[in-house]
């Protein structure tokens, strides 16, 4: 009887034990989610506050536009620019780090913008009081050309900014070996020998950032020992001096909408081996957008 009480000390010090372990992991995982709800409100209060201080610059802007019509070609290149930055940061999936680097940004072009605004206004002061005369004309250009070259500065920052939110992404892509019947009609399978095309299709995601017009994007096949199968062409990006060896080249024209693409890489002389194989997209700059594996048999 002693020895059965002493075990059932011990059964209840472990359960003792093992209750405290439990209270303490709920607690680390109440913490971690109460922290992640946290972070998401930051996030979404920073980006409000960028959204906010942009429509502040583009209302500056917008009131510059109605008092000064000979400026309004270059306002309103830098007005639609602040509206695309605000449409880049209403569709970005931020995180706190991405939006500080977002707040640093508009703090500069605030900046700009009150240099800009105290320039123009200093312009319209001048221009009434300027007569015809040939040197007040003159006067006037070289301020103006003035004005203009920071509104190019500014611009070109802006542009910067955008390109990063009209660049062209895969929303999906899916693999299939098929076998092509003598009636033409196509059937998936997973057995190498039987396997004549591999189909590669994917989504171009819809961004109306993104310039809209004729496209190519590069597939590449990459065979179970790593060899690159298929056409074996090279594409280049001289700007950045990359280049890569892709199995078929991928045209299409692209509106802004989301878009599916196919292309078929046909099978070597002899039957596809066996293995793992892999498959990737690059687009026109050669910038890895997926990749996706799949296996024959």
């Amino acid at each position: 009887m002693a020895a059965e009480s002493k075990n059932n000390n011990g059964l209840k010090a472990i359960v003792g034990i093992l209750g405290v372990a439990l209270a303490g992991i709920l607690f680390y995982a109440y913490t971690l989610y109460s922290d992640n709800q946290d972070s998401k409100s930051r996030v979404k209060e920073e980006q409000a506050m960028v959204l906010e201080e942009l429509n502040n610059i583009k209302a500056d802007y917008d009131r510059e536009l109605q008092s000064n019509k000979r400026a309004s070609k270059d306002l309103v290149r830098a007005r639609d620019l602040i509206v695309k930055y605000m449409d880049s940061v209403k569709v970005l999936n931020a995180d706190m780090q991405a939006l500080y680097r977002f707040r640093a940004q508009v703090r500069t072009l605030v900046k700009e913008r009150e240099k800009l605004i105290k320039q123009n206004k200093s312009l319209r002061r001048s221009n009434r009081r300027l007569t015809v005369e040939r040197d007040s004309t003159v006067l006037v250009l070289e301020q103006q050309s003035v004005f203009t070259d920071s509104l190019i500065v500014q611009n070109t920052e802006l542009a910067k900014a955008v390109e990063a939110g009209a660049s062209l992404n895969l929303a999906s892509m899916n693999i299939d070996a098929v076998k092509v019947r003598n009636n033409g009609k196509m059937v998936s399978t997973d057995n190498a020998k039987r396997a004549d095309k591999i189909q590669v299709c994917y989504t171009v995601g819809g961004n109306k950032l993104a310039k809209s017009g004729a496209k190519q994007f590069y597939v590449q096949l990459i065979a179970p020992n790593g060899s690159i199968m298929g056409e074996r062409a090279v594409a280049a990006n001289a700007e950045e001096g990359t280049n890569i060896t892709y199995s078929k080249p991928s045209s299409f024209f692209y509106e802004n909408t989301p878009l599916d693409v196919c292309v078929f890489i046909n099978k070597p002389g002899s039957d596809f081996g066996k293995g793992n194989y892999e498959v990737k997209v690059f687009d026109e700059k050669l910038i890895e957008l997926g990749s996706t594996k799949f296996a024959l048999n």
